[in-house]
């Protein structure tokens, strides 16, 4: 299991499903953790998603998050991806599938998710239709 803890700032930390042998193999501040594979995919920042292997070793850039949009109904407008965006991501089926909405103001309406998917076999970007 991957995941990361604000109480470490957002380091990347691995352990087994039974909680043991927790340890940091990802030394910065990640979002949105994903085993797949022998790698762990997470976006370093805002602007790319990296890859790391499950010891930590051969960290590498995958892709560019460019293809995520996200809808802000207060405004009518898709915008990039920004510091007020909820991602979170999940392995499914042979790909990691990224959910992605613009959090809101209290009264304001809620937002729309987004769904993008990333091939790990060709490092590709889709948009998934919900």
């Amino acid at each position: 299991m991957a995941y990361e803890i604000n109480k470490d700032e957002y380091k990347l930390h691995i352990k087994r499903t039974d909680g043991t042998g927790d340890k940091v193999i990802v030394n910065d501040p990640v979002l949105a953790p994903c085993v797949a594979g022998e790698g762990v995919y997470y976006l370093a920042n805002l602007d790319e998603i990296d890859k790391v292997k499950l010891d930590g070793s051969q960290k590498t850039k995958v892709c560019g998050t460019d293809a995520f949009q996200v809808y802000n109904v207060n405004v009518n407008t898709y915008h990039g991806l920004n510091g007020s965006t909820s991602i979170t991501a999940e392995y499914r089926h042979g790909y990691i599938l990224y959910t992605c909405f613009q959090l809101h103001e209290v009264g304001d309406k809620s937002n729309p998710p987004s769904y993008y998917k990333l091939d790990p076999n060709t490092n590709k970007i889709t948009p998934v239709k919900n």
